[in-house]
């Protein structure tokens, strides 16, 4: 088979740790791929390497990795809805944007509330961030392992 490329459409996406996965009752979050020119700026802007030098002698290194800004960036571009996501109460969890700018990424974009995000739970993000990253071609690859 041919490599593929990534699909620019939608798709819905189902967590590995949810108990009701491949059912009815499972949460769906309908996610899509970044543009490239906002992934290359996610992934320029995560990390800053800064090498200072004082002296014959002294010299300092500096190393500044954004993981979970980056990640929940990526769910703010990259997440475009869900179902069946419940508060504790029962209740649904209401998904909200709004038009706006991150640091460092280019244009204004529909964006994941921040009221909607403290919703979503932080051992989520890692998950999420990926298959944003990678599309669905990763929920096909870690069904194959």
């Amino acid at each position: 088979m041919a490599v593929l490329g990534l699909s620019l459409e939608q798709f819905d996406y189902e967590l590995k740790s949810d108990p009701d996965r491949g059912t009815d009752l499972a949460t769906k979050f309908t996610l899509q791929v970044l543009t490239t020119k906002v992934a290359l700026a996610f992934k320029d802007g995560n990390a800053k390497f800064e090498q200072k030098f004082k002296g014959a002698d002294d010299s300092s290194i500096n190393m500044d990795v954004r993981t979970n800004e980056t990640q929940v960036n990526t769910i703010r571009i990259g997440l475009k809805g869900w179902t069946n996501f419940k508060k504790p109460n029962g209740e649904d969890v209401p998904f909200e944007t709004e038009r706006g700018t991150l640091k460092g990424i280019p244009g204004t974009h529909d964006l994941v509330s921040e009221k909607t995000m403290n919703y979503l739970p932080p051992k989520f993000w890692a998950e999420l961030a990926r298959v944003i990253e990678n599309g669905s071609a990763v929920e096909e690859e870690d069904e194959k392992n």
